[in-house]
This record gives C-alpha cells, sequence and structure tokens, in this order.
C-alpha cells in the first residue's frame, strides 16, 4: 500500500471519528425525577442557584405527590431563580398543595428560555403575593407552554 492510500484511510478515519464524537456531544442531559424526593431535590438546584438546567431535559418518570414543595424557580427581586431547560412530563401528574408568600406562586415559580410539556398538574396553591397559577407563574424570554393540563384550585 502506498503512503497516498494509508494517508486518505487515517484522514477517513479521523473524520469519522470526529463526526460521532460531535452527534455524541450533541445529547442534552437529561434528569429522571421518580419521586417527590426527586423533585425537591430539583427545585432546591434551582432555587439555591446550583443548576437551572439550560441545554438540559429534565424527565418525570412517574405520577408523584409533593406536598408543599417550594415552587420550582423565583421571580422576587433579590432572589431571582429560574429552570432555563426542558421539563418532559411524558403524561405524568404532579399532586402539589402549595402556600407560599412569595412573589411567584404554582409549581414553577419563574422559568426563562424554557419548554414546559405533556404535564397535568393537580391540587392547590395559595400565594400572597402577585402571580398565582398551577402551572407556571412568571415568565421570562422564549417560554413554551404545550400539551399541559392545570387542574389546580388557586387563590391569594
Amino acid at each position: 500500500m502506498n503512503f497516498k492510500k494509508i494517508i486518505a484511510i487515517l484522514l477517513s478515519v479521523a473524520a469519522i471519528l470526529c463526526v460521532c464524537a460531535l452527534s455524541a456531544s450533541a445529547e442534552p442531559a437529561v434528569k429522571k425525577i421518580s419521586s417527590a424526593q426527586d423533585f425537591i431535590d430539583f427545585a432546591n438546584n434551582v432555587n439555591n442557584k446550583r443548576r437551572t438546567y439550560a441545554g438540559e431535559i429534565v424527565s418525570l418518570e412517574a405520577d408523584i405527590d409533593i406536598g408543599n414543595c417550594d415552587p420550582v424557580g423565583n421571580a422576587d427581586l433579590g432572589n431571582y431563580s429560574s429552570f432555563n431547560g426542558t421539563f418532559e412530563g411524558n403524561g405524568h401528574t404532579i399532586t402539589v398543595n402549595i402556600t407560599t408568600n412569595k412573589k411567584s406562586a404554582a409549581l414553577f415559580g419563574n422559568i426563562s428560555n424554557a419548554t414546559i410539556r405533556n404535564l397535568t398538574v393537580t391540587g392547590s396553591v395559595v400565594g400572597y403575593n402577585v402571580y398565582t397559577a398551577g402551572i407556571v407563574a412568571s415568565t421570562g424570554n422564549y417560554c413554551t407552554i404545550e400539551s399541559c393540563k392545570s387542574n389546580v384550585n388557586g387563590s391569594n
């Protein structure tokens, strides 16, 4: 085999490896939620500004009852946080019983550059401040909420 053929084969193999590496790195990270504790941990990560989940998918794997969990994200000035990823409900239901004095009372208190889809939320939300809703109370730029249902009793 001559030198040019060897070089051509090596370059072809290198190109294939580069394409495979780029394809693998394009896959978004997936955080799976299967229990109330998983959801609470997820909410705490967003609310404590440890993680926004930007470019990631959070996937609900089962129906869960989170009780009186803090909303995911906070629109309060001085303590602002938001969920910035994709929340894939997979047709599951989250039951809530949220009572909060934060500016935004809902399962998701504040989202930005986010998508919430295929989710049902049931239960009750009581807010003592500005925004009260079942699924999302406050949104920033470029948000999509699709194929979601809210069966939540809300009050201020």
